[in-house]
């Protein structure tokens, strides 16, 4: 989610061209990256749910924010890899480390709104979990099958409605209105649906440019895999409330 105004004219722009070799390449190291970015969640969820129950660390999640944070920030200003750049091996590494790290204290994060699921009923998590991976599996399958550049158009508008959500968010703070709460999980989950749309899509070209920095891409996608999560475990859990 990463990008400018600018950058996605000038992605717009680019010749279409084949599914290259180096491009199969570059997505299997995005997606082998983040399904060890996931792993590393699920552990960091584990251990602090466990601290949750042991009432050791209640500020565990905050904690988790604020080192999750620090890891997205330093990703995102670390220097762009390109198919002209030498990278070092342990340059390599401590890019790779760092979103694993990113990985682990994002579960840390998200750890206080399993633990309180897990006490409705645990098995709202694992349904939450699959069907969190079969949607994000499918968008962006879709996105990488699709006609390039096909879901780019979609920048104006997931834009548009991340900012009416925030807002919303922010008014919500005060007003306690429950339909502004559906509406920013409902909404929210729309949202991160077509960001996995996009930035799958915002991936290939880059690549297709010259990007090989699968780390940044892999975080990118991570974050719209933990957004996408985190709306439906909400909503499941509201559901199971509910009756």
């Amino acid at each position: 989610m990463n990008v400018t105004q600018y950058d996605i004219e000038s992605l717009k722009q680019t010749n279409v061209s084949t599914f290259l070799p180096e491009v199969k390449r570059h997505v299997v190291r995005v997606y082998g990256s983040l399904a060890l970015t996931t792993i590393f969640s699920v552990l960091g969820v584990a251990w602090s749910v466990l601290a949750l129950s042991a009432s050791r660390i209640a500020f565990a999640p905050l904690l988790g924010f604020i080192f999750a944070l620090s890891c997205l920030l330093y990703i995102s200003f670390s220097s762009e890899v390109t198919e002209n750049t030498v990278q070092s091996t342990s340059d390599k590494i401590t890019k790779l480390f760092v979103l694993l790290a990113f990985g682990f204290f994002e579960g840390v994060t998200i750890s206080q709104l399993v633990h309180v699921t897990l006490m409705i009923d645990p098995s709202l998590v694992v349904t939450a979990f699959i069907g969190t991976l079969v949607v994000f599996s499918s968008l962006s399958a879709s996105a990488l099958l699709a006609k390039r550049k096909s879901y780019l158009y979609l920048y104006g508008f997931l834009s548009s409605a991340t900012l009416t959500l925030f807002y919303m968010g922010i008014a919500n703070l005060f007003l306690r209105i429950e339909f502004l709460q559906n509406v920013q999980i409902y909404g929210g989950l729309l949202v991160f649906s077509g960001y996995v749309l996009f930035d799958t899509q915002v991936m290939i070209e880059k690549v297709h440019r010259g990007s090989r920095d699968y780390v940044k891409h892999a975080a990118e996608l991570f974050i719209d895999l933990v957004g996408l999560f985190v709306r439906i475990l909400i909503i499941l859990a509201k559901n199971k409330s509910r009756k």
